[in-house]
């Protein structure tokens, strides 16, 4: 590894082919598969995990100070094979260096080289970052990955490394290899970053050198893009308005992210015009309105004349908009919001991992109650010889108490309740208990004491029409059914083990029941999120 070599590994390769595959390293909730854990010890996770990925910085068992990144796929997704068998190719120094791909125990990985200086969002926090080196750097960089035929989609100052004085292009998960200049593929992609023309899912080139120019405007201004905008606002901005730089000072600076920032990708600047730009020339930059604007508009909606006017732009002043037009905005903002609600549904989903663990630590409340329970029960019972006899009310019962199997039929609804809220987790991601697990609780308390609230105020009033002071009889008519109640348990004591198993058993039941109806209300309320969202 410390002369990195591009390797594939066979797909078949198992944790039983590896001594090493129980090795989980640090505190990670992950493993490595197999065939890495023979090779690797685990330090822990990195901070920053994707939806589609987990992190772990790893170091080789053979010794030495290089340390590594595995990057495991998380099963349902996997990685493009097409941009696996272009890495090799790369060879900028402004894209991180992929070690390694391969396929074990079900998961797609990737190794990667390590650069512990952390990211340029990290960096441009602590200090100023000259703009101009940062595009001259990462524009190197997106060359080195057109010029193979990758698209990233999603570069973003999260996915720009440091090392040392360099910037480097990393995390590939959603990048694509085209046979073609525009394809269609999924959405996905950062919205603040995301190129207009990424709303219907279109992919080229041009879509990379639009997150540049946000990043690039990020670094000269020192704001997030649409910092402090709803991803609906976004999603509006994006499909019909074009961005304003008016708050770019230096008249150079402003004609790089004009250029950048074109919503025709056809006319937005590349890899030439940076060039061009870096060496103090000023590249042609397409007018565009601030105000709303069209999009783009199919060929067979154009205007009888067959000239198709430019994406994102409007007809002359008094010019009759050509049939379709109106139908294609709606149609680009309904792509818009589809690709909202993706993002949100990644988002959701990213968060399983963090809600089945909340899932099966809170329900270690049930394991508690049902343990304690148990021994107050065994307790109440008395402690006499086996074998023995004791009478209560006339009752005979054997001594015994089966505590063991009282603990037993606990820990056993205790699987049980973990199951469903752990099926609620996967289910709902980070969604779940999202009001906290004592929510419905609470809300019965608040029920219960309003309830004991108005109780006392109607006695109250009663007292106060009556002129009866004090409530010595009413105390006393209360006394009796808990005496009677005293006495009934203490007939009943030598049954007492056979109720709790019952009460267990039913409320075990209860508790996955309900587990259902949560699951049917989650799904209610996400369709309706759904609906809001795609109809607007």
């Amino acid at each position: 590894m410390d002369d990195p070599q591009w390797t594939r590994r066979d797909p078949g390769v198992t944790s039983r082919d590896a001594q090493g595959a129980q090795q989980a390293g640090g505190d990670s909730l992950v493993r490595l598969p197999g065939v890495l854990g023979s090779r690797f010890a685990v330090e822990g996770e990195l901070p920053v995990q994707g939806a589609e990925s987990d992190l772990l910085l790893v170091r080789e068992h053979s010794g030495g100070e290089q340390r590594y990144v595995v990057k495991i796929y998380r099963r349902g997704y996997s990685a493009d094979r097409e941009v696996w068998e272009a890495l090799p190719r790369l060879t900028s120094r402004y894209v991180v260096r992929v070690l390694e791909t391969g396929h074990a125990d079900g998961r797609d990985y990737e190794i990667l080289e390590y650069l512990p200086e952390g990211n340029l969002k990290a960096l441009s926090q602590g200090r100023r970052v000259d703009p101009t080196a940062a595009v001259a750097q990462l524009a190197e960089g997106l060359k080195a990955l057109h010029d193979v035929g990758i698209v990233h989609r999603d570069l973003k100052p999260e996915n720009v490394l440091v090392r040392g004085s360099e910037l480097v292009i990393a995390d590939f998960g959603l990048s694509r290899v085209l046979e073609q200049s525009v394809v269609f593929a999924s959405a996905s992609r950062t919205l603040a970053y995301a190129a207009p023309e990424s709303l219907s899912g279109q992919v080229s080139p041009a879509r990379d050198w639009w997150s540049l120019g946000m990043i690039a405007r990020e670094l000269i201004t020192g704001r997030r893009p649409f910092d402090g905008l709803s991803e609906t606002v976004v999603v509006d901005h994006l499909a019909t308005r074009a961005i304003e730089n008016d708050d770019v000072q230096d008249p150079h600076l402003r004609l790089l992210c004009q250029g950048l920032l074109t919503r025709d990708p056809r006319r937005r600047w590349g890899y030439a015009q940076i060039m061009a730009w870096l060496r103090g020339e000023a590249p042609a930059v397409q007018e565009e309105a601030a105000e709303p604007v069209r999009p783009y508009v199919p060929p067979q909606a154009s205007s009888s004349s067959g000239a198709q006017r430019p994406y994102g732009t409007r007809p002359p002043d008094g010019a009759r908009l050509p049939d379709g037009v109106d139908a294609a905005a709606d149609a680009y903002r309904a792509e818009g919001r589809a690709a909202l609600w993706e993002q949100r549904e990644n988002k959701r989903k990213a968060g399983r991992s963090a809600a089945r663990v909340r899932a099966v630590l809170w329900s270690l409340a049930f394991l508690a109650l049902w343990s304690a329970g148990s021994f107050v029960v065994a307790a109440m019972a008395g402690e006499t010889q086996p074998g023995e006899t004791a009478g209560v009310g006339g009752v005979q019962r054997a001594s015994e108490v089966p505590l063991g199997l009282m603990l037993a039929a606990g820990a056993l609804a205790w699987l049980v309740s973990a199951a469903v809220e752990v099926a609620l987790a996967h289910q709902q991601g980070a969604d779940y208990l999202a009001g906290g697990p004592w929510a419905a609780l609470a809300k019965g308390g608040k029920v219960v004491s309003g309830g004991l609230s108005k109780t006392s105020q109607a006695v109250s009033n009663t007292a106060r029409r009556t002129g009866v002071r004090g409530c010595g009889v009413a105390l006393l008519a209360a006394m009796i059914p808990v005496l009677m109640l005293l006495v009934l348990v203490s007939v009943l004591s030598s049954l007492a083990w056979l109720l709790w198993l019952l009460l267990v058993a039913v409320a075990t039941v209860g508790h996955a029941l309900g587990g259902g109806v949560r699951s049917h209300r989650w799904r209610e309320a996400n369709s309706a999120r759904r609906k809001e969202v795609i109809e607007g």
